[in-house]
């Protein structure tokens, strides 16, 4: 990184412990840092307002919003909305931030404002998704009375997330199904020692599976599946709000289910902050000559 150039200010925004974290391993690098709606009360500007006047980059949170209208936050602010965002986002400002709307995208582009979305980048994605995998087992963990050790579990979509998991709880001796629509993703899965069905014969995986992991965000399981599953079953849901399944028929055939979101910022906080910051620093050292 070049330390003959002043390093610009990164204003954070919002988001779970993973920002508080952001700021502190930023400032150590050298970049200055305001936040506003970050829990913790170092480096706090008054307002969205003052924030977005006093900074260059805009550290948004990963997700950006979690109901489409305001900035996710674990503050109450009043401002921290997304239209209150995009009036004061200034055709200098450098926008980052995870699963940006595409309102804030049609907004950048129509602007020629420079944006980065996070986790549109494989190696921040992929990253991302150990400390997802990781605490979607440990919330496993919590609620079930089951061993994974030689037990069935199910994990539904093959992407990112689930191909992580699938190998996690293939790494604790779980008996493993991934169910995928794509046949190339179940003829990996295959290849990498798990078994594989597709959602049209899910239900000979679901009654033996004592564990079930959703990383699809559409109805997936609905009462009719739910049905197939041991009493001692647990879905871990981490798909987008608002999930795969069926929580009312879930709650009333008294299985356990958790809709389990924003899981790095949760269960590894620091880790995911790291990852941020390495990427930060990357597009930085990257983009320099534009303003960052």
């Amino acid at each position: 990184m070049d330390r003959q150039k002043p390093l610009p200010t990164i204003g954070i925004i919002g988001g779970d412990k993973r920002q508080e974290y952001l700021a502190q391993i930023l400032k150590e690098y050298g970049f200055g840092i305001i936040t506003y709606g970050v829990s913790g009360n170092a480096y706090q500007t008054g307002s969205l307002r003052e924030l977005m006047k006093n900074s260059t980059v805009l550290a948004a949170p990963v997700p950006f919003t979690h109901n489409g209208k305001t900035i996710a936050s674990l503050s109450e602010k009043a401002d921290l909305d997304i239209s209150s965002f995009l009036f004061f986002l200034r055709s200098d400002h450098i926008v980052c931030g995870g699963n940006l709307p595409e309102c804030v995208k049609n907004h950048c582009e129509s602007e020629n404002i420079l944006f980065f979305d996070l986790l549109k980048n494989d190696r921040v994605a992929y990253l991302n998704a150990i400390a997802t995998a990781e605490g979607a087992i440990m919330e496993a963990c919590r609620l079930s009375p089951m061993n994974f050790h030689k037990n069935h579990s199910v994990v539904l979509g093959y992407g990112k997330c689930g191909s992580v998991l699938a190998d996690r709880l293939k790494g604790m001796h779980s008996l493993v199904t991934v169910c995928a629509r794509s046949e190339k993703a179940r003829t990996k899965a295959e290849i990498l020692g798990f078994y594989a069905t597709d959602f049209e014969h899910l239900d000979q995986a679901l009654a033996k599976a004592y564990f079930i992991f959703n990383t699809v965000p559409a109805p997936v399981l609905p009462e009719e599946l739910l049905t197939l599953l041991p009493p001692q079953a647990v879905i871990v849901d981490i798909a987008s709000a608002p999930g795969g399944v069926d929580y009312k028929a879930a709650s009333a055939l008294g299985i356990t289910s958790s809709l389990f979101l924003s899981i790095p910022g949760k269960t590894a906080p620091y880790a995911s902050a790291q990852i941020l910051a390495k990427e930060l620093i990357h597009l930085y050292d990257k983009n320099k000559s534009c303003s960052f």
